[in-house]
């Protein structure tokens, strides 16, 4: 009886979906590295690595602490008008980051000019951002409602990572390897969203400036130290960018992705 009390808290079970997530999101990029590494090349997998690493800054941006503060208050709310209220304005503050994102993007594309091959792969892994704008994993860390991020993600990756191997062949599909590694973003956004409205039946209300001030300035701090941790934990390949070739890149790009033993 103890044990069925157990198993049946929801607590528990939503610790248990997270550990599988976490888990999950470890092991995947593990069994793909060696095989991208060898069939992509050095050379092309440094072009995807530093137009990624650059991606996931602005990902951050448009991310910013909301994963945090957005699951608090879906967690304390009374119901379903809150739910509602704190949707919208952590979307309409997603894409209003989204846009300062992309004006730092322009900036970087002045100051170093991409290849017509860059400019390609650079595009794809824009998809990335948006997918980040209309993700709601932070929905389902406020409602306590792991299972369905976890199977969401775990579905889209094992997607993604079962057309890797089967259509990722050679130097040339650097194209189409992008566009499967960001295709996981928008499947898992895409899915979060249809599920937040319609198991949740959360939806758009309508909010003003001041709330969405308010809504940036609550995770300000929680921004910036996250931002922090990414800026540091991409630095060697944002300095590398701009110092040697693509494919010292690449060999040092697979190189950090190695777990320590």
């Amino acid at each position: 009886m103890e044990l069925r009390k157990i198993l049946n808290n929801k607590l528990f079970s939503n610790g248990v979906w997270l550990y599988v997530l976490q888990a999950f999101n470890t092991i995947i990029p593990l069994t793909t590295l060696p095989y991208i590494t060898r069939v992509l090349g050095a050379e092309q997998y440094g072009v995807f690595s530093k137009l990624l690493n650059i991606v996931l800054y602005a990902q951050a941006i448009v991310e910013y602490g909301f994963n945090l503060t957005g699951a608090k208050k879906m967690a304390v709310a009374q119901d379903s008008k809150q739910w509602n209220k704190i949707f919208t304005r952590v979307l309409v503050s997603k894409i209003l980051l989204l846009g300062i994102s992309l004006f730092f993007i322009g900036i970087f594309m002045l100051i170093y000019p991409l290849s017509k091959n860059e400019l390609i792969v650079f595009l794809i892994l824009l998809t990335i951002i948006f997918a980040e704008t209309i993700k709601q994993t932070w929905i389902f860390h406020g409602l306590q409602e792991m299972k369905f991020i976890t199977i969401v993600t775990v579905i889209s990756r094992l997607i993604s990572v079962l057309l890797i191997f089967l259509l990722v062949k050679n130097d040339d599909d650097i194209y189409l390897y992008s566009s499967l590694y960001a295709v996981t973003y928008l499947l898992i956004g895409i899915l979060s969203s249809c599920i937040v409205r319609y198991k949740f039946k959360i939806k758009l209300e309508r909010v003003n400036c001041l709330e969405i001030r308010q809504e940036l300035k609550e995770g300000w701090y929680l921004f910036t130290s996250a931002a922090s941790s990414k800026i540091f934990a991409g630095i060697g390949i944002t300095i590398l960018t701009f110092t040697v070739s693509d494919t010292q890149i690449g060999m040092y790009s697979a190189i950090q992705k190695i777990p320590y033993m």
